[in-house]
């Protein structure tokens, strides 16, 4: 209710009232108790009026703290709001350990579902009134078509899908490269700087390869495999290196005589029989290879020695292969390898 009216209307209603008495009814003047309070003397309309006045003023206390509290209620509501907008905001965004902190129940039910859930859009979504979530939908458009964007506007972590999708946009169009992301990881995703890292061996220099060799990975080993003693982009590596770079990835039995297939096409057969020979010593998963190895560049005693120096239940396809040799068959080695490394 609009207090000034209610003002105007109270004071012409008290005002008729007291009109009324003092011309209807009687205009004696008296004084009466009012609870052991004696009130000067008065015209009796002025008496009739005064409980009205009084009534006024409980009124005006009951409407100012009915108008605070609603206030203070529509406030905690507003503040809500915001903070379900930028709950919406995040969930779209897909931020992770997203808590919000809300003031009416109606709203805390909703910011814990929001809170607890990525929303994905099933279409691309148009512009809404509300700020926030308009630059939201902006910042995601932009990232779908491809636009320069400022992740740090909206606190986007690196590992999360938009900013490993524009980032990797990023690295593909050429705008960043391998060594970008490789001295800088910290603003990129871990996958981001493994697939940097392989491409930078393609072409890389020794000391750069072992300068970032922490994002070594299965295929990056290979690549620098190929490279050795190649026709393009040769790469002079010592097994002193290859070693220590080959020991920081998990390779499993097969994976080491697929390696060993690989370095048979450049590396020099010394060298390659020194280099499984210490990772056949530094780890037993190796120790086909070397078999593999010795037998493939015809180093037959020491290959024989291996094998009968190991259990009988194991390496059994070299068994077979020297049994066969020994029976004069002439089989290729290779035909003993795993078939996913022929």
């Amino acid at each position: 209710m609009n207090i000034k009216r209610y003002t105007i209307a109270t004071f012409i209603l008290m005002i008729f009232v007291a009109w009324f008495v003092d011309t209807n009814i009687s205009q004696d003047i008296r004084s009466i108790d009012f609870f052991g309070i004696k009130v000067p003397p008065m015209p009796i309309g002025v008496l009739v009026v005064l409980p009205l006045f009084f009534l006024y003023l409980a009124s005006l206390l009951h409407m100012g703290s009915c108008s605070i509290s609603k206030m203070m209620e529509l406030r905690r509501y507003r503040k809500d709001y915001n903070e379900l907008v930028n709950a919406l905001s995040d969930a779209l965004l897909g931020k992770k350990n997203r808590r919000s902190s809300y003031r009416t129940k109606r709203y805390a039910i909703l910011g814990d579902i929001i809170d607890k859930s990525k929303l994905i859009p099933t279409e691309r979504l148009k512009a809404s009134e509300d700020k926030i979530i308009n630059e939201t939908l902006e910042f995601m458009s932009d990232i779908e078509d491809g636009k320069v964007v400022d992740l740090r506007k909206f606190l986007i972590e690196n590992t999360n899908p938009l900013a490993m999708k524009y980032n990797t946009r990023r690295y593909e169009h050429g705008d960043i490269t391998a060594e970008d992301v490789l001295n800088k990881p910290e603003r990129f995703a871990p996958e981001l700087a493994n697939r940097a890292y392989k491409d930078f061996v393609l072409t890389a220099s020794l000391n750069s390869i072992m300068r970032y060799n922490k994002y070594i990975s299965k295929d990056a080993l290979v690549s620098i495999f190929e490279r050795i003693n190649a026709d393009e982009n040769a790469l002079d590596i010592d097994n002193e290196k290859l070693f220590e770079l080959i020991q920081k990835v998990q390779i499993s039995e097969d994976e080491y005589i697929c390696g060993s297939i690989i370095l048979s096409k450049t590396m020099m057969p010394e060298e390659r029989i020194d280099l499984f020979e210490r990772l056949s010593n530094a780890n037993d998963d190796a120790t086909a290879a070397y078999i593999y190895t010795l037998y493939d560049l015809e180093v037959v005693e020491r290959a024989n020695e291996l094998l009968d120096a190991s259990p009988e239940n194991e390496y059994l396809q070299f068994r077979a292969y020297r049994a066969l040799k020994e029976a004069n068959k002439n089989f290729r080695i290779n035909l003993f390898t795993p078939k996913v490394c022929r």
